[in-house]
């Protein structure tokens, strides 16, 4: 019976127009949500990427700026006790090169974008403290900042709810205003099974509204 109900009732909401639109406006804000955190995940690898061949890069001109000041100094006599300024000095390196630290992606870092702008991914650690690496601060307004990206955590901590109201809320009160529901309960079905057909029938539906907008 509960089959029965279930197939009728898909029917009932592919007929629909504005259930069809609500799903379609549903799987258009997924997908947009996806593309723009795997663009910005993206470009936060990429960014990722510059910072570490700046940071070698660096290391290696400091390394030949020793080996030739250790020349220099050879060839004038001079002891390499004398030596206390250069890159081959732990506080001398530790105060103007650092050491880059970087927070790898996670697999699903597309999924929930939210502040990272506000977390830096790739930090510049130093004798004199700690700071983002790169441009230390981006020009924004303070209230994009504070509320972040628009990505699939917020579709689906906000927006899904909404969807599930919207298609939840007139579960039988359709039939009970045009009077449909006592011919059904005349039926030998319980309101309960009448109900929990619906019910799964529409959670069929959203759910497969999302795997196929995550999909995309």
């Amino acid at each position: 019976m509960i089959k029965d109900i279930v197939t009728h009732e898909l029917r009932l909401l592919r007929r629909d127009g504005i259930a069809s639109l609500t799903l379609l406006l549903f799987l258009g804000t997924l997908a947009y949500a996806g593309w723009l955190g795997l663009d910005y995940t993206a470009e936060q690898q990429n960014e990722l990427r510059t910072y570490e061949q700046q940071y070698e890069t660096g290391l290696a001109e400091a390394k030949e700026e020793a080996i030739e000041q250790e020349a220099a100094l050879r060839e004038a006599g001079t002891s390499l006790d004398t030596y206390t300024w250069g890159p081959r000095n732990p506080y001398a390196v530790g105060s103007s090169r650092g050491m880059l630290v970087t927070l790898p992606q996670a697999p699903l870092a597309p999924f929930a974008v939210g502040q990272s702008d506000l977390q830096p991914s790739a930090l510049m650690v130093t004798v004199g403290g700690v700071q983002p690496a790169g441009q230390t601060a981006a020009t924004a307004h303070p209230f994009k900042l504070l509320v972040g990206h628009f990505d699939l955590a917020f579709v689906f901590l906000y927006m899904y709810p909404l969807l599930i109201i919207a298609l939840m809320f007139g579960l039988t009160s359709t039939e009970r205003e045009s009077g449909l529901l006592r011919m059904l309960l005349a039926q030998p079905v319980s309101l309960s099974t009448l109900a929990m057909g619906k019910l799964i029938a529409r959670v069929l539906l959203v759910g497969a509204a999302v795997v196929v907008g995550t999909g995309i």
